[in-house]
Parts: structure tokens; C-alpha cells; sequence
């Protein structure tokens, strides 16, 4: 056996060793404290290579003390050995019972670790090296027979498998040797109708073969209170077939619990507790024929020699029997004393919420319950440790979680003041569009919208039009797959038009989506400022092409006219005939009219533009007359007839000036651009109505072409090549209806005539603002 590590103190050594392939033992002995095991523990982790899986022997035999606090060390880090596949399984050697039965009850809350207890070292060796062999191997047949091989030495031994129930973790199975013994195994993990099952089968065997020995063995069980539950209640089945049992159990029942329960098996006839169940086999197989059988029960002449019995009266006999069974009532009745002790304390330990630890007076060494009561002083000892680092963890995490709960209700308390102190809706949903919160703009937004309160749970669509249920239920079904999206959403809210830019996002819980929040921000006031400063720049490129163009043009038709104006002048000053002056001079009049006429144009564009409306009460009579007079100032011939009509009623509030100069100059177009095939017509109708006038001015005139329409209102544009004017009229007409607040239309067919149309809306004055 190869020394792998060891390690020395002056109170503490440990040594490792290699004791057969996938099998390690570690002793230890002599005083460990807390350093000691770190030591142990960090010693294992380099011995021991990972994935590989072997068995680890650990024999504890030589500790004097192996207190509760470094045991626990030892499970927590076992834990690691079984997960990194450094272990398969853990064998413990202790040597007195009462410290088997503390560890198998604390190593019972470690369900990582898969470990047993053993009374030696060389059985725990032995019990490893068995284990390998069958490693992979059937639970049933194969791994009987390998084993009954191997330690038996029985040959041409016949098995005959009756029943099994078997995974991988576990199972029963229940096999005839050579035709005179059942053997019933249990190993793993078992189920409680599992046992039932092989109990039933035993019981329909029975009654159907002439076999009378049986075989339990429980030893290989993972679960031992399948073997507590069950115990007695298990054997007492087979009582009425008048059979002899030997039954198998784990170290550790045999060792401590049977003490208290085995007392039933004992007072049983026919029924041995057994350390092997190969060594039983051999026993009952060796020997095919004889009728000596392994027996539980002693009598009282096994006691007595031969001699002693021969020389004995009938009576003396009797008198021996009787205080033996006298005797043995005492013991039954000192031990049931015994029993109810312990199960005083242990009743207490689980059930009692005011356990305190109570030492037991110990026994005699020789007692059957020496080491019991030991172990129950321990168990006691430990629980109140454990007890106590429970209740100051205990007390420690109720600190902890105190505190957490007032950081968490204060940061809720902060993100709820947040949320409904902000001013744009917010709402979460889970996965199933449920509402999960929402702060009060969304609250009031959804009862101004659709008149409803909604609540926590509710359903999201609820007030929902059926029509908008689809597109939404669309974008939550893309949020809830991990995508983020801004949407720009225009709603009409209590007949006023609202705009939103929605953005909708997933909730994660630890990597997981759990649901969508949506924010909501109202941005009505910046898509109104947004697309008012878009009319506005449409406005300054259109104002600046005007601009532009009216500065060509205008410099030059003021510039020709003056031209025009200073060749005459010139031409004056040599010209000697008096007509030819006079002609002269008619010619410069006509261009300082067109200066005149352009320069009027210009002032009042710019009047237009510049000025803000003054609205005042006219009287259309009183505006019909003035035109009239204007008309005759226009047409000094009197060839054009002029006829005018005024219906509704007779005064309207509007920028006087304004309105003269639109009726001026379509007036003064229609004279301009008369027919010389028909004589000269102009007719002008206002009508007054509910707030509003319609004015219509029709000629007979030479009209307009068609493709000319579209144009006519623009800046500087002649749609007659004989034209003289300057092209800004009907361009300022235009100009001045829209800062009226009304609308202005030409119909015209050329050769024809033309047909204008303006309505303009009643100004009123309030205060210092003009309300069109």
C-alpha cells in the first residue's frame, strides 16, 4: 500500500493512502482542530484526481476529538469531491456506534454525498473493492452470483431469479438458491411499493413451494427509514409459513437502532439479525441434507454444562428455568426503561420547540445501551449547536432582510413619487398584456380618452377599439422577442389632436423577458412648433424667390420707363417742330404714368405686407359710390358701361383700404383689356351674409387663355402680350384677400370675357387684436 501524503503536528497526523486501484484511504488521529481539517480537505483535493470517480475509505478511529463544527466542514466540502466527479462514494470509519449514528443523521442533510459507516476499516475496504466489481454490472442475477462467488465459495451453486423491479438507482429482485433458499435484495434507492411488491411475491411464492428459509437483504438500502417503516411489519408477513429469516441490515441499523427494535426481532422465533449475507448462504448451503441451521434464540442450558444438568432434580430444574425467566423479565423491563428515556429525549428533540439538552447518566460500559446513550448525549450536544448558529444566523438575516425590506420599500417609495410626478403616461404589462403598474398620467389619459379607470390585472385592451387591438398586440409580440422600438402615434383625445412618441421596450428578469414597459411622451406642442416652423420656411423660400424676382423686374421696368423718359428729353432738345415736341411730350407723360403706376403697385404691396389690418364699419353704399367716381376717373371716355348691385345687408367691418384696392384693380384690369368687337361691359355684385361678403365682377372683355389660368396670380406674370400694366396687380389683389382671410378665383374663356369671385370673412375688433 503506497503512502500518497502525509502529514504530521504535534497533536494531529494524517496519512493517504493508495489502497487498491479507485479505492484511497485516509486515517487520522490524535487532536484535529479547525486548521488540521482545512489541511485534510486541501490533501484530498491534490490526491484525488477529478472525474475519475473512486471510492475514499476515511477511518477516523484514532480522533479524540472530532467536534460538530469541523464534521460540518467536512460534509459542505464533500459536497465539491461528488460534484467535479473526484468521488463516487465515501466509506466512514467509526469505531463506536454513537458516533455512526450522529454522522449518518447530519450526513442525512448533505444529499450530494453518497457515503456509509463502518465498524472497521478492512470491511469498508472490503465493501469498496465489492462494489467496483459490480459496477456496472445487473442489479439481479449476474451480481448475485459474482458476489456468492467470490466470498461464499459455494459451487455449482444454482440461482434461479423470480422477480425483479429494477432502475438505475435501485431496485428489488428476488432469487431461489438451488431450489431450498429465497433470497430477497434491496439496494438503492426503494420505493415503499416496491417493498410491497417483493413481499407479495415471497408470500405467493410460499404458498406454492415447500421452501423455508428466506433471506432479507436490506443492507445495500439508500433510504433507511424505508427499513424503519417497514422492520417488523415486513417479517411479520411470513410468520404463518413457519420459516426461518435472516435479515440483513445497513451498519447503522444494526448497530443502533436495532437496540431499541431489534429487542421485537429478538423476542421473534425464527427471525436472526445477520452481518453478512453471503456467510448466511454458505451456512445454510453447506451442508445439503443436514438439518443444522444457523439459531437465533440461546436457552438457559446452553448455560449449563452437561454434568451439571444430569445432577439436577426435575424440581431444580424448574427453579433454574423459572428465575432465568425472571431474570429476563427484569432485563426486558430494565431495558423497555431504557428505551422510554431515550425516546423521551428523542421525542423531544423532534417535536418539542423548547428542547434544552439534558445529559444522560451513562450505564455501565458492559450495557448494551452504553453507546447509545453516548450517542444521544452527542446528538444532544450538537443540536443545541446547531440550534444556536441557527438562531444568531437566524437573527442575523432577519437584521439583513430588515433592512433590505426598508431599502426596497424606500426605493419604491422614490420610483412611485417619480413616476407619478411625471408627466407622460407609463405602464408595464406581463406576458399576457396584464397590467403590472402605471403612474397617473396613463390614468388619466386612458379615462380622458375612453372614460374608464383601469386597475393592477386588468386587461390592457380593455377600453381598446377593436380596429387598434391588432397593430398593438403586433408590437408586443416583437417586444416580448427581445426588440426595443419608437413609434410616433397622432390620437384625437376629447376633440383635440394629440401626438405621441411611444417607445416600447422588454422587462428582463435574470436574462429572461417577464414583460413590456411602454413610455408614452406627449409632443404635441413640438409637432405643432415643428410644423409651423416648416410653413414658415416654406413661406421665407417663397418670399424669397418672390423677393428675388421682384427685384429684376422691378429695376427694370423702372428702369426702361426712365430710359425711355431721358431719349426723349434729348430728342426734345433738337426738335424744332412744334408737333413733334408735342409728341414728344406725350410720350414722356405715358412713361412717367407707367413709373407712377409701378411706384403705386410697389407702395401698396408693401402696404399689404408691412401693415397690420385696420378694421372699421363700412358703408357699402357709400364704397359703391367711390368706385363709381374711380371708374370715371379710369374710363373718361365713358365707353365702358359700368353697372354695380349691392344685396344683404348694406355695412360690413373690414380693412377699407385693402378692399378698395382689390376692387380698383380688377375694376381697372377689366377697362384695360376691353373688347373692341362688342361694346364694354363691367358689372360688380356684393352680397352680405352671415358674417361674410361675396363679390362678383364680370366683363365681356378679351378673357384669358386657358393655359395662362394657373399663372395668373404670380408675381410679375402678363397673360396679355399687349399688356402695359406691370404685372404685380393681380398678384397684390391675391395678396391682400388672404391677409383679408378669404379666397379669390378667376374664371375666364378667352375672346369671352372674365369672371372673378372673392369672398372675404367679416373682421371684428377685439380689444387691440383683430380676430379674422
Amino acid at each position: 500500500m503506497k503512502t500518497l501524503f502525509k502529514y504530521e503536528t504535534d497533536n494531529f497526523h494524517m496519512t493517504i493512502h493508495d489502497a487498491a486501484p479507485r479505492i484511497f484511504r485516509l486515517r487520522a488521529w490524535g487532536t484535529a482542530n479547525y486548521e488540521d481539517v482545512l489541511r485534510m480537505l486541501e490533501a484530498i483535493k491534490q490526491t484525488i484526481p477529478k472525474n475519475i470517480k473512486s471510492h475514499l475509505v476515511i477511518n477516523v478511529d484514532g480522533l479524540k476529538s472530532f467536534p460538530w463544527s469541523l464534521r460540518k466542514t467536512i460534509y459542505e466540502d464533500a459536497t465539491s469531491w461528488f460534484r467535479d466527479g473526484r468521488l463516487l462514494h465515501m466509506y466512514l470509519v467509526y469505531p463506536t456506534p454513537f458516533v455512526r449514528m450522529v454522522g449518518f443523521l447530519v450526513g442525512k442533510f448533505y444529499t450530494e454525498i453518497h457515503h456509509s459507516y463502518y465498524d472497521s476499516e478492512e470491511s469498508a475496504i472490503n465493501q469498496s473493492k465489492r462494489a467496483l466489481l459490480q459496477e456496472g454490472k445487473s442489479f439481479g442475477l449476474k451480481s448475485v452470483r459474482k458476489v456468492l462467488d467470490l466470498s461464499a465459495s459455494v459451487e455449482n451453486i444454482q440461482v434461479d431469479q423470480l422477480y425483479e423491479n429494477s432502475h438505475e438507482k435501485g431496485g428489488v429482485s428476488l432469487l431461489l438458491l438451488n431450489k431450498k433458499l429465497l433470497l430477497a435484495r434491496l439496494k438503492g434507492h426503494v420505493s415503499i411499493d416496491q417493498v410491497q411488491e417483493v413481499k407479495d411475491e415471497i408470500v405467493k411464492f410460499l404458498k406454492n413451494a415447500d421452501v423455508r428459509i428466506l433471506i432479507s437483504d436490506f443492507s445495500g438500502i439508500h433510504d433507511y427509514s424505508l427499513s424503519i417503516e417497514q422492520g417488523p411489519g415486513f417479517f411479520s408477513a411470513f410468520e404463518e409459513f413457519n420459516i426461518r429469516q435472516h435479515v440483513a441490515l445497513p451498519v447503522l441499523l444494526r448497530d443502533i437502532v436495532f437496540q431499541i427494535t431489534g429487542i421485537e426481532f429478538k423476542m421473534r422465533a425464527g427471525i436472526s439479525i445477520i452481518d453478512s449475507v453471503e456467510q448466511a448462504v454458505y451456512e445454510e448451503l453447506k451442508d445439503e441434507g443436514s438439518d443444522e441451521y444457523l439459531r437465533p434464540n440461546i436457552t438457559v442450558l446452553e448455560h449449563l454444562e452437561k454434568e451439571d444438568i444430569q445432577d439436577l432434580s426435575k424440581s431444580e430444574l424448574e427453579g433454574i428455568i423459572q428465575s432465568f425467566q425472571q431474570d429476563m423479565i427484569s432485563i426486558i423491563r430494565d431495558q423497555q426503561k431504557k428505551i422510554n428515556v431515550i425516546t423521551s429525549v428523542l421525542d423531544k428533540i423532534t417535536w418539542s420547540n423548547d428542547f434544552e439538552s439534558k445529559e444522560l447518566d451513562l450505564p455501565d460500559e458492559g450495557d448494551a445501551f452504553y453507546h447509545l446513550y453516548q450517542a444521544v448525549n452527542v446528538l444532544q450536544k450538537d443540536i443545541v449547536q446547531i440550534s444556536e448558529q441557527i438562531q444568531l444566523t437566524s437573527a442575523q438575516m432577519e437584521k439583513t432582510v430588515e433592512k433590505r425590506t426598508r431599502d426596497i420599500k424606500k426605493a419604491e417609495s422614490n420610483l412611485r413619487s417619480l413616476l407619478d410626478n411625471y408627466t407622460s403616461p407609463i405602464f408595464l404589462l406581463d406576458r399576457n398584456y396584464k397590467l403590472i403598474d402605471f403612474n397617473n398620467a396613463f390614468n388619466k389619459l386612458i379615462n380622458i380618452a375612453y372614460g374608464v379607470e383601469l386597475n393592477k390585472g386588468d386587461d390592457f385592451f380593455q377600453p381598446f377599439d377593436e380596429s387598434l387591438i391588432p397593430l398593438w398586440k403586433e408590437r408586443f409580440e416583437l417586444c416580448l422577442k427581445g426588440r426595443k422600438k419608437d413609434y410616433t402615434e397622432n390620437y384625437l383625445i376629447d376633440g383635440t389632436e394629440y401626438y405621441y412618441e411611444i417607445r416600447v421596450f422588454p422587462i428582463y428578469i435574470e436574462s429572461e423577458i417577464s414583460g413590456i414597459g411602454v413610455f408614452a411622451s406627449n409632443v404635441t406642442d413640438l409637432n405643432i412648433s415643428k410644423r409651423t416652423l416648416e410653413d414658415q420656411n416654406i413661406s421665407l423660400v417663397k418670399l424669397n424667390n418672390e423677393l428675388d424676382s421682384f427685384i429684376y423686374r422691378s429695376s427694370h421696368d423702372l428702369r426702361a420707363p426712365v430710359s425711355s423718359l431721358l431719349g426723349l428729353i434729348n430728342l426734345a432738345k433738337v426738335v424744332d417742330d412744334e408737333e413733334e415736341m408735342n409728341n414728344c411730350l406725350d410720350l414722356m407723360e405715358k412713361s412717367v404714368n407707367k413709373m407712377e403706376n409701378f411706384i403705386k403697385d410697389i407702395i401698396d404691396h408693401t402696404k399689404n405686407s408691412k401693415l397690420e389690418l385696420e378694421p372699421s364699419t363700412i358703408n357699402l353704399d357709400e364704397l359703391l359710390a367711390d368706385l363709381v367716381s374711380e371708374f370715371e376717373h379710369l374710363d373718361p371716355t365713358k365707353t365702358v358701361k359700368f353697372e354695380s348691385e349691392l344685396l344683404g345687408e348694406c355695412t360690413f367691418v373690414t380693412d377699407r383700404y385693402r378692399l378698395m384696392t382689390v376692387l380698383t384693380n380688377i375694376i381697372s384690369n377689366a377697362i384695360k383689356y376691353k373688347s373692341n368687337r362688342r361694346k364694354p361691359a363691367v358689372h360688380l355684385s356684393i352680397t352680405v351674409h352671415q358674417g361674410s361678403a361675396n363679390i362678383v365682377i364680370s366683363d365681356n372683355g378679351q378673357g384669358i387663355k386657358e393655359d395662362y389660368l394657373p399663372k395668373i396670380f404670380d408675381m410679375f406674370f402678363r397673360a396679355n402680350e399687349d399688356s402695359v400694366g406691370t404685372g404685380l396687380g393681380l398678384y397684390i389683389v391675391k395678396d391682400i384677400v388672404e391677409k383679408l382671410g378669404g379666397t379669390i378665383d378667376m374664371e375666364s374663356e378667352f375672346g369671352v370675357g372674365t369672371s372673378v369671385h372673392i369672398r372675404i370673412p367679416e373682421l371684428q375688433v377685439a380689444g387691440d387684436e383683430v380676430e379674422v
